[in-house]
């Protein structure tokens, strides 16, 4: 004797086959890169860190290259710090690619009139580096050329 037909044995189902409609039944919208011997990978320039100011000057070994932003208020001793780091390694790069005869590049960050920082980066430390987000955080002062730190912002 077969047993009677149970419904509610089959609504685990119903919340499956709601999703494999959603979904499309597992196939796919998105297409596929070619694999033609003509397709080439383009790198993207770095972006100009934004509210950073460029300006530059001859110097004694060429041109020198100096870079400026305001860190910004309302931020605690380790964000700024955090914040400097990342926005020197994202203005070297940028420099990097926009001033690739530099003899030197120099970073100051600061509140108003005050500045926390300046790390200045020679030729020959800035051909060490293909990209400067290799460098980790922490260190990207380090490698400097020279560099003073505001005790306040180097805790």
């Amino acid at each position: 004797m077969t047993a009677p037909f149970q419904p509610q044995k089959l609504l685990w189902a119903l919340p499956v086959f709601a999703l494999l409609v959603l979904t499309g039944c597992g196939g796919s919208d998105t297409k596929t890169a070619s694999t033609s011997s003509e397709a080439s990978v383009s790198v993207a320039a770095p972006e100009a860190p934004e509210d950073t100011t460029f300006t530059t000057k001859d110097g004694p070994d060429g041109q020198e290259v100096l870079a400026q932003f305001e860190i910004g208020n309302g931020y605690t001793d380790d964000m700024m710090l955090t914040k400097s780091q990342l926005a020197t390694i994202k203005i070297l790069n940028y420099a990097k690619t926009e001033y690739p005869n530099a003899a030197k590049v120099t970073v100051k960050g600061g509140l108003g009139d005050t500045v926390l920082f300046t790390a200045t980066y020679g030729k020959s430390t800035l051909s060490k580096f293909d990209d400067f987000m290799r460098v980790p955080r922490k260190e990207i002062w380090d490698i400097a050329d020279s560099a003073r730190i505001d005790p306040a912002l180097a805790k």
